[in-house]
């Protein structure tokens, strides 16, 4: 599990990308990390 610090620089830096490359982009950056990590998305984000 990520410590909570860990977790609000990965929220930071996924905000930016967010704003920078937008929605769509952001998401196909989600589906990716997440199949390597093997977790499944929150369902918030789709």
């Amino acid at each position: 599990m990520f410590t909570q610090e860990a977790l609000t620089v990965i929220g930071g830096a996924a905000y930016i990308n967010f704003k920078m490359m937008g929605f769509k982009k952001m998401k196909e950056i989600i589906e990716l990390v997440s199949s390597k990590w093997g977790v499944i998305p929150d369902s918030s984000i789709s």
